[in-house]
């Protein structure tokens, strides 16, 4: 053997020596570098079983990676059971960097998050300095270059788990058998596929597969959700809410087309479908529930702020609203308290900015106008069923409480830019039945229509609202109503019929205050037939735009309003069973307290009465004289100057004469005569009285006396003619009338008013209905 044959020979044995060293010794000391200076490098402890390098074949493998928290005793960061990745060697000749393959399993990360910080925030801050953010830009810009290509294949993770919190609000999710798989990161032709799979810890399943292409930032991500659990988003709930508990699963199937440039120009179709939803407040009382709802997706864009929907189902909804004393509600009262803290101290701080920057701050809140653009919402088919809903007014004692059942909404081609139409059935309390047709606008509610069918309610149902309005309670009776309301321009047009069957109010509760005066027993005895039936219509009219503006008040008072006139004029609410025309019967009976016998229209009126008293025998008959009161003394004193004064020039008249003379002789004397003012200045001055400037106190003065007097024992003649003629006459029981003066009325004209009520029944005495 020669000389260089030698030579050659043994530096390949000492070649050969070396690389079987390597070969023998970059697995030991690769593990043995990773333990020893992995704190070193990541300020993190690591331990790792075992590492396995395979120089030649670019593989590396590695068992039991473990990353301890930055507090050691914290427990684990990350445990990897076994990680594989392979390199291709050849694809270094073409500047390319493949990785065939990046497999984890058993792979374990957990995350914690306490406000903006995570339990990796130091991770990234230790290789986020400015040197480095500065070197891995130089390198990126020479690597692109340099023309080097990165592919990545067949990343895959297996059997991993995900454990995350956020601390403050105490939300945690678990996430399990977690399968992530990425076909290709091709960074040469920018194309990447990728998917993922995982459970949930408390049930449900999650799944996801994108295609992103990063030459055009167009992506295509579809998302499958199945039956994961509502309990996931009760911390977040809990930011705005007093919320107790929350159940029930959602499910997905999503597809969203997009791209990166334009996040909010995107196509999302699929379905959302959700069971057995349940919110509870804190006094563990169920806000709302429902056993399904379905949402089938078409579209939506986000920068046209347009959502459309195939169908839209919802299927067994239960909720209840409660009005209390202090004006809350049930659903008022679960809704966090506004934290306007920020806001104080932000205008504070705006108070000690610099001009300059106060100047910057008002142009930046100018970058962010408020939004008017409305969504733009459109349903094929919207279908509501098997809805129930409770009311509750405790504002008024006993407590209002009221419940709708098997309530049913149907609208076909929803489109919150055109008129639509709805179409509502529900089933009221226990026996009642509700029609409801709506169309019109969403947008605009000053053009609406309304039709509104209710037919055979229970009337007791509503006994609360007639105690707090009259103080009566309702015992019995249905009720039927057809209202029709049409909203033009803000300008309401309602028109109502209502129906009665056999109502039945109860006794008057004496202890209350009633908003409304009104004998109810009496004006539904009026205004029933002899079928137990009523009829009434109430049109109703009103500006919508108005502050204080409710249908409800509006409707009410007309109610109470029109009782309270029947009551007030029976003749109106009785004049179909006497076959007669209201304008044929007036509502009170005019008379002159000096007549002395009664006249044809004051007979006809009594006549009139008296037959209706016949059809109704179970009221109670009440005249009530008023008149101005102040006027008539007035003028009954000057009534008596008349006599005084034509005594005076007739000496030889007696009183027996006067019973038998037309009176409207004596009362025609004209008393602003001269000789009757100095007669009446005479007469002042020999009762010791200065002369007196006001002519009527003078005349007051002198006959104010004998004016009450006449005018006292004319009203007892007047009641003593109509009562005669009534008992004695028309056989109306005495037992059954009363013939009254009201002195406290303050009427325009002198006539009888007339009231006529059942004999248990009762009104206050500040008048029937108060407006």
């Amino acid at each position: 053997m020669n000389r260089v044959a030698k030579h050659t020979l043994r530096f390949a044995a000492v070649l050969a020596v070396i690389v079987l060293a390597v070969v023998l010794l970059v697995s030991p000391v690769a593990t043995w570098l990773v333990n020893r200076y992995g704190e070193q490098w990541t300020g993190r402890q690591i331990e790792v079983e075992s590492v396995s390098v395979n120089v030649f074949a670019g593989t590396v493998k590695a068992r039991n990676l473990n990353v301890s928290e930055s507090v050691p005793d914290d427990g684990r960061f990350i445990h990897v059971g076994r990680l594989y990745a392979d390199l291709r060697m050849t694809a270094l000749l073409q500047k390319t960097i493949k990785l065939d393959s990046l497999y984890f399993g058993h792979f374990f990360v957990r995350i914690d998050q306490d406000s903006d910080r995570f339990n990796f925030t130091d991770l990234i801050e230790r290789f986020a300095s400015s040197d480095t953010i500065q070197d891995e830009t130089e390198s990126a810009a020479d690597t692109t270059k340099s023309g080097w290509g990165v592919i990545l294949s067949h990343i895959k993770f297996e059997n991993s788990a995900v454990h995350y919190r956020d601390i403050p609000l105490s939300a945690r999710f678990d996430l399990k058998d977690i399968s992530l798989y990425i076909p290709e990161i091709n960074l040469s032709t920018m194309r990447t596929m990728m998917g993922l799979d995982f459970e949930f810890e408390e049930g449900g399943t999650f799944g996801t597969q994108l295609v992103y292409d990063d030459a055009t930032h167009n992506y295509d991500l579809q998302l499958w959700v199945n039956q994961v659990p509502l309990t996931y988003g009760l911390p977040y709930m809990r930011q705005y809410l007093y919320a107790d508990s929350v159940q029930g699963t959602i499910s997905t199937e999503l597809r969203i087309l997009g791209n990166t440039d334009h996040l909010i120009q995107l196509d999302l179709s699929g379905k959302v479908n959700g069971h057995d939803w349940a919110l509870y407040s804190n006094d563990s009382l169920p806000i709302i529930q429902f056993d399904s709802v379905e949402v089938a997706l078409r579209g939506i864009n986000l920068s046209n702020k347009e959502l459309k929907m195939g169908n839209l189902a919802l299927s067994g909804l239960q909720t209840s609203y409660t009005l209390f004393d202090d004006s809350t509600t049930n659903w008022s009262r679960i809704v966090l308290p506004d934290d306007d803290e920020w806001v104080a101290a932000d205008s504070s701080d705006l108070g000690n900015m610099p001009e300059e920057e106060l100047m910057e701050a008002e142009i930046d809140v100018e970058a962010f106008p408020e939004d008017s653009i409305p969504w733009h919402l459109v349903v094929d088919r919207m279908a509501i069923s098997h809805v129930a809903l409770n009311y509750a007014d405790s504002t008024m004692s006993p407590a209002f409480r009221y419940g709708v059942s098997d309530l049913t909404v149907d609208v076909r081609n929803f489109d919150t830019d055109k008129i639509n139409t709805a179409n509502v059935l529900a089933r009221l309390q226990q026996k009642g039945a509700l029609k409801l047709k709506w169309r019109g606008k969403v947008r605009d509610m000053l053009n609406q229509y309304v039709s509104l069918s209710v037919s055979n309610v229970a009337l007791s149902d509503f006994s609360p609202f007639t105690l707090f309005y009259t103080g009566f309670p309702l015992n019995g009776g249905t009720l039927s109503v057809n209202s029709e309301v049409t909203i033009s321009n803000g300008q309401l047009q309602g028109d109502n019929s209502l129906e009665l069957f056999h109502p039945q109010a109860g006794v008057k509760d004496k202890e209350r205050k009633p908003v409304y005066n009104i004998p109810l027993k009496t004006v539904l005895y009026l205004v029933t037939d002899s079928k137990g039936r009523m009829q009434m219509d109430l049109p109703v009219s009103g500006n919508v735009e108005a502050p204080n503006f409710s249908y409800k008040k509006l409707v009410v008072k007309t109610l109470m309003n029109a009782l309270g006139r029947i009551a007030a004029s029976p003749f109106n609410a009785m004049a179909k069973s006497l076959r007669a025309r209201q304008n044929d019967l007036p509502d009170v009976m005019e008379v002159d307290l000096t007549q002395k016998e009664l006249n044809a229209r004051q007979y006809a009126f009594l006549d009139a009465l008296a037959q209706m008293w016949r059809e109704h025998d179970r009221l109670n008959i009440g005249l009530s004289l008023q008149s101005d009161i102040e006027t008539e003394k007035q003028t009954w004193a000057k009534r008596q100057l008349q006599m005084a004064w034509y005594r005076r020039q007739h000496p030889d008249i007696t009183e027996e004469d006067l019973q038998y003379m037309n009176l409207s002789v004596i009362y025609d004397q004209n008393i602003n005569d001269k000789a009757v003012k100095k007669y009446v200045e005479q007469e002042v001055a020999l009762l010791g009285h200065k002369k007196i400037k006001n002519y009527s106190q003078a005349i007051w003065t002198l006959y104010g006396t004998e004016a009450m007097q006449a005018m006292q024992r004319a009203q007892q003649n007047m009641h003593q003619m109509v009562n005669d003629y009534l008992v004695r006459v028309l056989s109306v029981p005495e037992n059954k009338l009363s013939v009254t003066t009201d002195e406290n009325a303050d009427a325009g004209k002198t006539a009888y008013h007339v009231v006529m009520l059942i004999p248990d029944d009762e009104t206050a005495e500040d008048g029937l209905a108060d407006e």
